[in-house]
């Protein structure tokens, strides 16, 4: 359940290093044209095929995948000084658990950028994929003083207080990530995981209900729900 939970809180092959002399970064800065543009259209067909129907659903789509990532990382490796480059390359990375890859990604961007809260954010996951959650929390309660009104980074902060054991703080930044304009569906779903694993059935229950509401077809909610119905246990009489 726990590994679980953080899968869902909350989303790189041959990488070019960035650095190196004076004259080859210019070179390659020269070769960055119009990276918003390019990044936009890219991404979104990635972030299409990863989120909702899966890199590996089949041949196809696993090769459209690595096309695109090939292109976000070669964007990135042009544009080593635009943050949303180096942050997409870094969501690849993240998502193939290429987890030092991705945290040099992330760094770069944050020193580039210190107030950027989705790199901000999926540099704590790294950590808390790890199982450095002190780190985890440190770090995000510095940025949520960066960026107090970033629902990301309250959801983000709510699972590495839940893995901590403070469920009851967790439960309330989760409240605070919705009223700052977190998604409906995440908000009740990461909800009804912290439910089940506090035995919570059929409070559990009402959230994924609630998650797949806002949601229609949502996938992770509806196998939760089936499976807490057909396997929860009978209430003892008495």
């Amino acid at each position: 359940m726990h590994k679980r939970f953080l899968r869902w809180t909350l989303l790189a092959a041959g990488l070019v290093l960035l650095g190196g002399c004076a004259s080859k970064t210019k070179m390659v800065w020269n070769q960055c044209v119009a990276p918003e543009a390019a990044l936009r259209k890219i991404w979104a067909s990635w972030q299409k095929i990863a989120s909702e129907e899966g890199c590996h659903s089949d041949p196809e789509r696993g090769a459209r995948c690595a096309q695109l990532e090939r292109e976000i990382q070669q964007i990135a490796d042009l544009c080593p000084h635009y943050p949303p480059a180096l942050t997409g390359a870094a969501a690849v990375a993240y998502s193939q658990k290429r987890y030092p890859e991705a945290q040099r990604y992330l760094d770069r961007t944050l020193a580039l950028q210190p107030i950027y809260p989705s790199a901000a954010a999926m540099r704590a996951r790294i950590a808390m994929e790890e199982g450095n959650f002190p780190f985890a929390l440190r770090f995000l309660s510095e940025r949520i003083q960066l960026s107090p009104d970033d629902s990301q980074l309250r959801e983000v902060y709510a699972a590495a207080l839940y893995f901590s054991g403070k469920t009851e703080e967790a439960k309330a930044e989760l409240r605070s990530a919705a009223l700052l304009g977190a998604p409906g569906w995440r908000i009740a779903y990461h909800r009804g995981l912290m439910e089940e694993a506090g035995g919570e059935f059929m409070e559990a229950e009402n959230s994924y209900e609630e998650a797949l509401r806002q949601r229609v077809g949502w996938r992770p909610p509806q196998s939760r729900l089936q499976a807490l119905k057909t396997l929860r246990p009978e209430p003892v009489l008495k």
